[in-house]
C-alpha cells in the first residue's frame, strides 16, 4: 500500500467496525419491522448483552486478514508494502491463528471476552476452507483491494479464503466482484462508474445466474423484495449495492442496508467499507475507539 491507501485502510476498518455495531442489534431482525436509528439504539432489549457500540465477529475477522494477509507474504516492497511473492500455506495458518487468538485471547475484539455471535459460526472460524454460504468471507477479502495483485494472484487468495471454485462457485464469483469493486472505489472512482467498470472486466464465463440483479444492471432499482433475506454473501453484496445507490451520503447508506433484516451487522459492515471508499469521511457524532 502507498502511504494513503495505508490511511484510508486503517479508516476503513474502522468504518467496519462502526457499519458492524450499527447492524448488530438488529441481527435477524425481520425486514420491514424496525426503522434503523444508529449506534445509538440501547441494548437492553437485544440478546446480545453487551455495550452499545460494540462491533461482532465482522470488524474483528477484517483486523485478522489483513494482519494475516500481511504476514503470509515473503517479501515486502518497502516503499509500497505490497507484496512481491505470495505463500498460500502461510496466509491459512496465520488467518487461523489470529482467529484462535481473536476467539481465546480477545485481539480484535473490543470487550472481554471477545464477542461471538454463536456457536455455528464459531466452527466456521475454526476451519478457513470450509466451503460455507455465510458471507463473513467478504470481509476477509477485504485487504486484497489494496494489495495491488495480479488477477492470478487475487484469484489464489480468494480460493484460500472463500472456498474451493468447484464446490464453493458463487463465493468466489462474489468476492471477485466484491474486490474489484472495491479496488475501483479505492481508486476515487464514483460508485455507479466503478459498478460499471467492474461489469465491463468481468469474466463473463463467471456470471452465475445467482447474481442476475448485478449482471443485468437491476440493482438499484430492484424492489427490496427481490433481496434475499439470509446470510450468503451475494445477499450482503445485494444490500450493500442496493444501498450506496439510492442514497447520497455514507450514515443513510448504513441505516438502510441495517434495515434490509437478515445479517444487519454484516450488512452495516460491508455498506461502511465501500461507502467510506466513495464517502472518505463520516457525518456521525459518535465515535468507535479501535484498540
Amino acid at each position: 500500500m502507498q502511504k494513503e491507501e495505508y490511511k484510508l485502510f486503517k479508516n476503513i476498518v474502522q468504518a467496519a467496525a462502526y457499519g458492524d455495531a450499527i447492524g448488530l442489534p438488529y441481527l435477524s431482525t425481520p425486514r420491514g419491522t424496525f426503522n434503523c436509528k444508529g449506534i445509538c439504539k440501547c441494548f437492553d432489549d437485544s440478546i446480545y448483552k453487551v455495550p452499545a457500540g460494540t462491533w461482532s465477529d465482522k470488524a474483528s475477522l477484517l483486523m485478522c486478514s489483513y494482519d494475516a494477509i500481511r504476514y503470509s507474504s515473503e517479501d515486502f516492497d518497502p516503499v509500497t508494502l505490497n507484496p512481491r511473492r505470495l505463500n498460500k500455506d502461510m496466509l491459512t495458518e496465520k488467518l487461523q491463528e489470529n482467529i484462535k487468538s481473536w476467539r481465546e485471547n480477545g485481539k480484535y475484539s473490543p470487550v472481554q471476552p471477545p464477542f461471538r455471535i454463536d456457536e455455528y459460526m464459531i466452527a466456521y472460524y475454526n476451519d478457513i476452507k470450509k466451503n460455507s454460504i455465510h458471507g463473513d468471507f467478504l470481509i476477509l477479502l477485504t485487504p486484497l483491494a489494496f494489495l495491488g495483485l495480479s488477477k492470478e494472484e487475487l484469484l489464489n487468495y480468494i480460493i484460500i479464503i472463500a472456498g474451493d471454485m468447484y464446490n464453493a462457485p458463487d463465493n468466489i464469483v462474489a468476492g471477485l466482484f466484491y474486490v474489484k469493486f472495491l479496488t475501483e472505489l479505492i481508486k476515487g472512482i464514483g460508485c455507479h462508474t466503478a459498478y460499471l467498470n467492474v461489469l465491463y472486466d468481468f469474466d463473463k464465463r463467471l456470471e452465475i445466474p445467482a447474481m442476475g440483479l448485478i449482471w443485468e444492471k437491476k440493482i438499484q432499482n430492484c424492489k427490496p423484495s427481490m433481496i434475499p433475506e439470509d446470510v450468503s454473501g451475494i445477499s450482503a453484496l445485494y444490500t450493500s449495492l442496493w444501498s450506496l445507490m439510492n442514497t447520497v451520503d455514507l450514515e443513510n447508506a448504513i441505516y438502510r442496508a441495517v434495515e434490509m433484516g437478515g445479517e444487519s451487522s454484516l450488512n452495516g459492515a460491508l455498506t461502511a467499507i465501500m461507502g467510506f471508499a466513495i464517502y472518505r469521511k463520516f457525518k456521525l457524532q459518535e465515535i468507535i475507539k479501535l484498540k
